[in-house]
């Protein structure tokens, strides 16, 4: 294969994600969500390395945005439950490709949590 390009399955390992979320990434002309150019060639996805970089870059940038915004929401007094609740629709309406959409808010906070325990231990 060419350097400039990457099969679905590099893209899908690279996003940890499965295979079925990368073929809704392709654009060619017909369906998908269009992200993504790439061409078919005798049955075999080719996937154009800069337009998937691109892609990756804006999607790590949206998933450190509804990260903040997350903890934001849980500092106001938002439940856990409640952001689990509202995860799959942010990220459906945001395009955005995570592998495990049911853990990412209770991962969040937590994260937060030790954060600030640690934080809180440093400043003893």
């Amino acid at each position: 294969m060419d350097s400039n390009y990457i099969t679905p399955k590099e893209a899908a390992e690279i996003l940890n994600t499965d295979y079925r979320a990368v073929l809704g990434l392709l654009s060619c002309g017909g369906g998908g969500m269009g992200n993504v150019k790439a061409v078919k060639e005798r049955g075999r996805w080719r996937i154009d390395a800069i337009s998937f970089e691109r892609f990756y870059r804006a999607n790590h940038r949206k998933i450190k945005k509804i990260r903040k915004e997350y903890i934001s929401l849980y500092r106001q007094g938002l439940t856990v439950k409640r952001l689990k609740e509202k995860t799959r629709e942010d990220f459906l309406t945001r395009g955005i490709i995570y592998g495990d959409m049911g853990g990412f808010a209770e991962w969040t906070i937590y994260n937060y949590i030790m954060e600030q325990r640690k934080g809180a231990r440093a400043r003893r």
